[in-house]
This record gives structure tokens, sequence and C-alpha cells, in this order.
């Protein structure tokens, strides 16, 4: 009886994880745009402030959608110098991916355009 109670405890413990809740999605955005952001945005979130060149990790996301490129589809805006980005259409890709766990890093970078600037990404390296 005592090693049936032990198993059936292993056995438990084993699929927890399967059936728990937790965070298993983050990212962490480097900021790569040569000035300070005062605020971030991305998937209808607010993140904060990212000083130049450091990081910030986003835990709690539930899914990112990727581009068939490997950087997430939705495109982040954000303030900087108390100007607002534009914002750019997303990209439509027939190969997006839908990921709801894992690890992963991006630059975030910038260029001029008509109003101000864009934000862009790429895969961190």
């Amino acid at each position: 009886m005592k090693y049936l109670n032990y198993s059936i405890f292993i056995l438990c413990t084993l699929f927890w994880s399967q059936l728990s809740f937790g965070q298993k999605l983050s990212v962490e955005v480097f900021n790569k745009t040569g000035a300070d952001i005062d605020s971030l945005f991305f998937a209808d979130q607010y993140f904060g402030p990212i000083k130049q060149d450091s990081s910030l990790i986003i835990s709690n996301l539930e899914e990112l959608v990727f581009s068939g490129g490997g950087v997430p589809l939705e495109r982040p805006s954000a303030i900087i110098f108390g100007a607002k980005s534009e914002t750019a259409p997303k990209d439509c890709s027939t190969k997006s991916i839908k990921k709801t766990s894992g690890s992963y890093q991006f630059d975030l970078h910038s260029y001029p355009s008509e109003n101000g600037f864009r934000l862009y990404w790429i895969k961190h390296e």
C-alpha cells in the first residue's frame, strides 16, 4: 500500500506542470532605438519605460503570434522624447505561428518616417 501511494504521488507530480496555469511565455525586449523609451505598448498592454541599451522582460503575455520572419507579427508603439511612434500596419503573413510558451529575445529598433518614427523588431543575437 505504501508503494501504491508513493507511485500515485509521483505520477500526480509529473503531470501537475501540464495542468498548471503558470507563466510559460517570456519575451525580453532590448532597446536599440538610440534613445530612452518613455512608454512601451505592445499587444494592447503598457510595459513602461526602457532606458537606452537596456532590456525589459515581458512575462504576462498569454500568446504571441510570429510572422514568417520569426519576429512578433504585432508592431510595438512607444513614446520617445514626448513623441508617439507611428503605428505601422500589421504585416500580413500566411506563415504566422501562434506560440503560448517559450522564451524569446528581440531588439527594438526605430527608423524615421514622415511624421516622426516607427518601431520594428529584429531577433536578438
